[in-house]
């Protein structure tokens, strides 16, 4: 995990020593998940182990469930100190709805920019186990167990075996009979008998399986809503009322099945009907053909003609002829069309599509025309022209040297591999020079303030952060002549994390103090 102290943080730490103060004191962690803030928590406890580690302490015992990635550290004055975070973004800590989050964090600071002063208490205890949140608990004692009322200790199984031992003991049972039975009484009439229930038992069929003996019917509803299952005639079972349901047994011992519902009828006798005389599975019935009896032929009219023949055993293509001039198109009936046409007859510019003439050689050595376009080969052309040249018509000199001279860095005599000043100058904020393969150089003067923090504003943008940052101090502020002595003039010039390619911030510091300084930069880089 990564720690980034920040300049508000350096300030801070500072600003508190200078106060006459033991140190700035961190009294809060402000929770991220990505970008997204949680929640904030007061830190329990700040412990300096030493100079350059700190130990922080926090817990959140709430119902809230989150991911923890990123942890912001503040002063008791909400000053930014702070941010911690594994470099890959990933997850630091996790909290369950029913669990505690403890957050203990050693800061492992890479400087000693100013000093932070311990405060709270560092220990850390988990809450107390409740039927919703995870935590800790007590053992209870034997007399607890016994007495069954605490409902926060928890019990061991050494301590339930000895409470059931005792109450399952017949000598500790409550409430029971002192004699059995515990009074006279007798089974009167309302109580059937073993040899009565045996003899209704054994009229009952058996769940297994039995044989039903004589007619009956099953009857249920009233009127005309009555139902009913039934056995009628030879061999005949009958469910339902007007819509009937019948299987029978013919004379000559054939089966027929017989289902009518407000007079439609289903049949089956040796064969299946439908609306009482209708085969199933006839020739002249197919309820679920495959084919056609008599094959259709589809067609087609008007300005498109065509025709197949379809019965159903297959797909079938249909050719499709449009006839000539039957009908027109304008040309806002394709779409992108006027596009089209418009892009292939306008002249091209830097604002539309269109058509554009090949420069000669001659235009593309003058430079002037800018409708025409450069092939390759003229290119190459004008280049080489350019190249052959350049070296014959001016004198080989270092960098930085008099106009009308070519300023190269290294020798075009023993090494091909030069770069060309190709911008120099300079404004308020100092000088540059910018060579042809991007590396810049720039340079100036200024000053730090009171807390030692100079930002320098660089005299052109850079695209990315210097590479390469020094400071040069040209003078010191010493408090009087009679101390020049006890003080030493040794310093320290750090560079800020946070510089970006337009700017760069410089920290001096003399003895641990903050310097009051003019100096010299220098900057580098691409």
């Amino acid at each position: 995990m990564s720690l980034t102290i920040h300049q508000s943080g350096i300030d801070a730490a500072i600003n508190a020593q200078a106060r006459g103060f033991a140190g700035v004191t961190l009294n809060r962690v402000d929770l991220y998940n990505g970008s997204s803030k949680i929640k904030p928590l007061t830190l329990k406890g700040v412990q300096v182990i030493e100079p350059s580690r700190i130990y922080v302490v926090a817990q959140d015992s709430t119902t809230d469930v989150y991911d923890v990635t990123k942890m912001q550290f503040y002063t008791d004055g909400g000053v930014l100190f702070a941010t911690a975070q594994n470099d890959d973004g990933s997850i630091i800590q996790s909290k369950a709805a029913n669990a505690t989050l403890l957050l203990a964090h050693q800061l492992n600071l890479s400087a000693n920019p100013g000093t932070v002063a311990p405060s709270g208490d560092v220990s850390i205890y988990a809450p107390q186990a409740t039927e919703s949140l995870l935590g800790t608990a007590e053992i209870a004692t034997q007399s607890e167990t016994n007495d069954g009322t605490d409902d926060r200790r928890m019990v061991t199984p050494k301590k339930l075996r000895a409470w059931w031992d005792t109450v399952r003991s017949w000598g500790n049972i409550t409430g029971k009979p002192s004699t059995f039975p515990p009074a006279t009484h007798n089974h009167d009439s309302r109580y059937y008998t073993e040899a009565e229930m045996n003899t209704k038992l054994a009229a009952k069929l058996s769940r297994s399986g039995g044989t039903l003996t004589g007619n009956g019917q099953i009857t249920w509803g009233a009127g005309s809503e009555v139902g009913y299952i039934r056995q009628r005639g030879k061999g005949e079972l009958q469910i339902g009322s007007d819509d009937l349901i019948e299987f029978m047994e013919t004379d000559d011992n054939e089966v027929a099945v017989s289902i009518s519902c407000n007079r439609k009828k289903l049949t089956v006798y040796g064969k299946a009907y439908v609306d009482s005389n209708q085969q199933v599975f006839a020739d002249n019935y197919h309820p679920y053909a495959d084919k056609l009896t008599t094959a259709r032929t589809i067609s087609l009219s008007g300005d498109a003609t065509g025709s197949v023949s379809f019965d159903g055993s297959a797909n079938k293509t249909l050719s499709v002829t449009v006839k000539d001039d039957s009908h027109n198109h304008t040309i806002a009936n394709v779409d992108g069309l006027q596009t089209a046409l418009d892009a292939g007859t306008r002249q091209a510019t830097e604002n539309q599509r269109g058509q554009a003439e090949i420069a000669t050689q001659a235009k593309t050595d003058a430079g002037t025309d800018d409708r025409g376009i450069v092939t390759p080969k003229t290119l190459k052309s004008r280049l080489a022209s350019w190249a052959a040249g350049l070296f014959k018509s001016a004198a080989y000199k270092d960098a930085g040297q008099a106009d009308g001279q070519v300023a190269l860095i290294g020798d075009p005599a023993t090494n091909g591999n030069t770069a060309v000043i190709v911008s120099s100058g300079s404004n308020a904020n100092g000088h540059y020079r910018v060579y042809s393969d991007g590396f810049t150089v720039q340079e100036g003067q200024a000053s730090a303030g009171s807390n030692g923090v100079a930002t320098i504003t660089l005299p052109i943008e850079m695209n990315n952060k210097p590479r390469y940052a020094s400071a040069i101090v040209n003078e010191f502020a010493i408090p009087s002549s009679g101390q020049r002595d006890a003080l030493s003039k040794t310093y320290a010039a750090y560079i800020v994390p946070n510089s970006t390619g337009s700017s760069v911030q410089f920290l001096f510091l003399r003895a641990g103090q903050p310097l009051t300084a003019s100096f010299t930069w220098k900057v580098t880089g691409y």
